[in-house]
């Protein structure tokens, strides 16, 4: 199994100025790999340059990533391309999902905290939370 994948843009939308949600997908007769909550994924722009991104969306939505991403003012690349050059339909070599931000999910009470940007992976761990019925 390789460490990467491709990936096709499907969905781009400007939730507020400065935050871009990307929703991407699998290429034809592939499947994304299972991911767990506060897991991020590298996306390997054409610029040369690559980013990591936290995964928004639930772990139960198969085929299916999406990224919140903020604008930085200070960008050297990354977030400046994709809201001004990523375009829908695009194809994207990415990592598989990595989490160095689990979620405990035997844990008794949980408390979710996030400002932000911030919010992208503990959202992810709210949806997961939910599905659980805690």
């Amino acid at each position: 199994m390789s460490d990467y994948q491709m990936a096709f843009v499907r969905g781009l939308r400007y939730e507020t100025k400065g935050i871009v949600t990307v929703e991407l997908n699998p290429v034809e007769n592939t499947h994304f790999q299972p991911f767990t909550a506060g897991s991020h994924i590298d996306l390997h722009l054409p610029n040369g340059l690559i980013r990591s991104y936290s995964l928004l969306n639930s772990p139960e939505n198969k085929d299916r990533y999406m990224l919140g991403i903020l604008l930085d003012p200070n960008s050297k690349g990354g977030s400046a391309y994709i809201h001004k050059e990523l375009k829908l339909g695009q194809e994207l070599k990415i990592s598989n999902p990595i989490n160095n931000f689990a979620l405990d999910e035997a844990a008794k009470h949980t408390v979710l905290v996030a400002g932000g940007i911030g919010i992208t992976p503990i959202y992810c761990m709210l949806l997961r939370l939910l599905a659980l019925g805690n």
